[in-house]
């Protein structure tokens, strides 16, 4: 993005986005109908809002593209918008479309 001198960078995004540095397993699905398009794939979720987030991964995901992003709390679900090279990976927006707390097992009770 070129920012100009005499015209300031302004944020237009309705929701502010809380930066985050998570690692996650992103599982690519369907893409125009075709299951399974790839392996799971290491990535980092670098910031999310309340219905995006910016994820940075070590493959390139197909725009389009669902996909599952998940750690071992949450399960998020939505389809790639963008995905662009940047550094030695590339970085994707996620339009998140459900998100999921995965309940953990209760701790055993003492006796």
């Amino acid at each position: 993005m070129h920012i100009s001198p005499d015209r300031p960078y302004v944020e237009h995004r309705r929701e502010s986005r809380l930066k985050i540095s998570k690692n996650v397993i992103v599982k690519v699905g369907s893409l125009l109908g075709v299951p399974d398009v790839g392996k799971p794939i290491f990535g980092v979720v670098l910031d999310m809002s309340g219905s995006g987030v910016r994820l940075a991964t070590s493959l390139p995901v197909p725009v389009g593209a669902e996909v599952e992003i998940a750690d071992n709390r949450t399960l998020i679900m939505g389809e790639i918008l963008r995905c662009e090279p940047e550094g030695e990976g590339y970085i994707a927006a996620v339009r998140v479309s459900e998100v999921t707390v995965i309940e953990e097992a209760p701790a055993p009770r003492a006796r």
